[in-house]
């Protein structure tokens, strides 16, 4: 049996059998969590909405397609992403799901897929710059400038053509093309800047909210590194690598770990369960 397909179940059964197991610790983390006032609750909801108004704001920026149908294709291929049992599984069905529901080739959903992950990427590395290894940090940002050099270049493309499938040199056109735009490249880096420090400010408010003075850049360090960790975890979603991540990070800074638990748990509730749930009502939908 792969338990990556039933790893959010493994994971929740985890997470009871460690409340079990860690009863005390387990009741000031649900203390904290219950103890939040509502406008917390509905100051992330508002959040994480405006999170995803800005993620499909990037696919609209490339593609120009209708707007609600843009937020409703990215929300959609966001959640099977999220579900899938690998993240290589998950970017193909986005690129599946991208494709067909805003009627463009495959190759262009790919390229932008893929130009899409070097934005996030750049902007997550900047901001765990503080936590990262001096080398890795610059080993990572060198092999993003190399790519988008490579990109430009017309000896590249011309390698490409001789060697490459056609389907591969056909994406790598589009990526390039999505690069050359300089206008649009720009404007993705920003709205990407932008709803990262929304999401990082989702996480600040809540600690924020449980009484817990952290830094932004702190929180904003924390959130970075574990989803770039996650990214590269072969778990589902990166769920637990990303909680145990950000609950880690805060400790060392000085956040009591039954707070820094409640924070992050709290906040995937909208995160990552929200786009699962939305995705299984998509599904579901999609299947009469």
């Amino acid at each position: 049996m792969d338990l990556r397909r039933y790893w959010r179940l493994a994971f929740v059964v985890s997470l009871v059998a460690i409340a079990v197991w860690k009863w005390q610790e387990a009741k000031r983390v649900a203390e904290a969590i219950i103890t939040l006032p509502a406008w917390v609750f509905f100051a992330a909801l508002s959040l994480e909405i405006l999170e995803l108004v800005l993620q499909a704001m990037r696919m609209w920026i490339v593609f120009r397609k209708n707007p609600i149908q843009t937020i409703k294709t990215y929300v959609e291929g966001l959640a099977a992403s999220l579900a899938a049992p690998t993240r290589v599984v998950g970017e193909g069905i986005r690129v599946g799901i991208t494709k067909a529901e805003l009627d463009i080739s495959v190759e262009k959903a790919t390229a932008y897929v893929i130009m899409e992950r070097v934005a996030d990427v750049s902007v997550l590395l900047i901001s765990a710059a503080a936590l990262l290894p001096r080398n890795v940090f610059l080993l990572a940002i060198g092999a993003i400038i190399v790519g988008l050099i490579a990109l430009e270049s017309e000896h590249v493309e011309k390698l490409l053509q001789k060697i490459a499938p056609k389907w591969a040199h056909n994406t790598y056109l589009e990526a390039r093309a999505i690069g050359k735009s300089r206008k649009k490249f720009v404007a993705i880096l920003a709205v990407t800047l932008t709803l990262w420090l929304v999401d990082y400010g989702r996480l600040y408010i809540i600690l924020k909210a449980m009484g817990v003075e952290t830094p932004y850049n702190v929180v904003a360090g924390a959130v970075a590194l574990s989803y770039i960790l996650s990214a590269v975890s072969t778990i589902p979603g990166g769920l637990g690598v990303y909680e145990g991540g950000v609950a880690a990070i805060l400790k060392v800074a000085g956040v009591p770990l039954s707070k820094g638990i409640a924070a992050v748990m709290y906040e995937r509730l909208f995160s990552y369960w929200l786009i699962i749930g939305i995705g299984i009502i998509s599904g579901a939908r999609r299947s009469r």
